[in-house]
């Protein structure tokens, strides 16, 4: 099977399970790119591919991403034929958010502004909200009982 009709069957099959635009961006470049590397190194041991993204220095995340991709790949098209199943996922770093203190906070609020984006922060910040929570806040969720 020739790179171009592996790339396009791996793809079809994402669409197929509905994966998001991004997510098939990504593993059909994840995969690409490993493809690459087989026909250049004449190797297809996803082992040793994975072990070349280490050296490379990439960030967990990324290789978590193409061992992802790899993984999906050798499931779907090529019929576990690579042994990606068994690759393990590399350990990511955790990380704490920043937060502002308490003083920038005020400096925060004392800025002038919308009267509507000054409540919209208040509320926020005092009910320790996310963005994405403070967009579905709707009236009937703060009543007072």
């Amino acid at each position: 099977m020739k790179k171009t009709e592996a790339i396009s069957e791996f793809t079809s099959a994402l669409k197929r399970e509905g994966k998001a635009y991004c997510t098939i961006k990504n593993y059909c470049s994840a995969v690409n790119s490993f493809l690459d590397w087989c026909l250049s190194t004449r190797l297809s041991d996803p082992k040793k591919y994975m072990d070349n993204l280490l050296n490379m220095e990439y960030s967990e995340r990324t290789i978590n991403l193409f061992m992802d991709a790899i993984k999906a790949f050798d499931i779907r098209v090529v019929n576990g034929k690579l042994g990606a199943a068994s690759l393990p996922r590399v350990k990511e770093p955790k990380s704490l958010p920043e937060v502002f203190s308490q003083e920038e906070m005020v400096k925060i609020f004392s800025v002038k502004r919308n009267p509507k984006h000054q409540l919209l922060l208040l509320i926020c910040y005092t009910c320790g909200l996310r963005a994405h929570e403070l967009v579905e806040l709707h009236v009937g969720d703060c009543k007072n009982d």
